[in-house]
């Protein structure tokens, strides 16, 4: 985990990335909101598959 800015800064010198920042959430995000991370896995899965 980083620091949000830096995290965001990363994200735009990657094509393609995305940066998602959730205020009042920790390193477990994905136990704190398992329905928003889930959304978020599914998104960039079904995105990959839509590109091939």
């Amino acid at each position: 985990m980083i620091v949000a800015a830096e995290g965001a800064a990363l994200a735009a010198g990657i094509v393609g990335a995305t940066h998602e920042s959730w205020s009042g959430v920790g390193h477990l995000f994905w136990w704190e909101r398992p329905d928003d991370a889930a959304a978020l896995v599914l998104g960039h899965t079904e995105a990959a598959t839509a590109r091939r």
